[in-house]
């Protein structure tokens, strides 16, 4: 865990991918080379980049989490919202 993106919880691998997207699917093809099956982490606008640049490997993402860190809509930015105008 040298750069603090990839611990174990619970048993559990996690990774998180902040990397260009050409580079996922060749991480992906080397995690199934050493035998690691982590779960894995990346932005949702990385993983849709991935799938509109090789469509055809989609399916190489699945059981990937997508995350979405700038968002500026659901229950937790509307109550900020209201706070904040109070």
């Amino acid at each position: 865990m040298a750069d603090g993106r990839e611990r174990s919880v619970g048993g559990t691998d996690i990774l998180y991918i902040p990397i260009a997207a050409p580079y996922v699917l060749q991480l992906v093809e080397l995690l199934g080379e050493i035998d690691w099956s982590p779960e894995i982490m990346a932005s949702d606008g990385l993983l849709a980049s991935v799938l509109s640049l090789y469509p055809e490997q989609a399916s190489h993402l699945e059981g990937m989490y997508a995350t979405d860190l700038f968002t500026d809509t659901g229950e937790f930015v509307r109550q900020r919202r209201q706070t904040a105008s109070v």
